[in-house]
């Protein structure tokens, strides 16, 4: 389990072995956790349990290589605009994040908007970019979800023939 998080593993000055964990190492990994509890090593009735998690926190797409770098850019997009609106506007953290995401997704509650001029003007360009980002997860996500539906399918079909085969004979 712990050769999943280590990025690397180094001689220290000392000559001990010295671990260095790393974010991008768990990202770029193959073996991710997540990735081998969805694999057939497990019985159908543990992933058919774990696959609304699965799908609600978006995990295959975290596991699909190419949907990845969306995920990865959505998480800086959340972070830096955090960092920003924290900084210009002195909200909180938490209302820093739940500004950000309230823009991003474009639901505009309304009960924080940017009283400053330059916050108003960070939050133009922001919410242009939120509107990209939005796009670019739901293409991410309409592909691997039809990926799925047609490997369903595909796995009906053949069995739907093999049993109209049997019958037949």
């Amino acid at each position: 389990m712990i050769n999943d998080f280590c990025h690397s593993l180094r001689k220290s000055v000392d000559g001990s072995l010295k671990i260095v964990v790393s974010l991008p190492a768990v990202i770029i990994s193959n073996t991710f956790p997540v990735e081998r509890l969805m694999s057939k090593k497990y019985s159908t009735s543990v992933r058919l349990f774990f696959r609304p998690f699965y799908r609600f926190f978006l995990l295959d797409l975290f596991v699909d290589k190419e949907a990845r770098p969306v995920l990865i850019y959505a998480a800086l997009l959340i972070t830096a605009g955090a960092i920003l609106f924290h900084w210009i506007e002195k909200w909180g953290w938490l209302d820093s994040v739940y500004f950000t995401v309230v823009t991003i997704t474009t639901i505009g509650f309304g009960d924080f908007s940017p009283q400053t001029k330059l916050g108003k003007i960070v939050t133009i360009f922001y919410g242009l970019n939120g509107v990209a980002l939005l796009l670019m997860l739901f293409d991410q996500i309409r592909r691997i979800r039809v990926r799925e539906f047609n490997k369903v399918n595909e796995l009906v079909t053949d069995e739907l023939k093999q049993r109209t085969e049997l019958d037949e004979s």
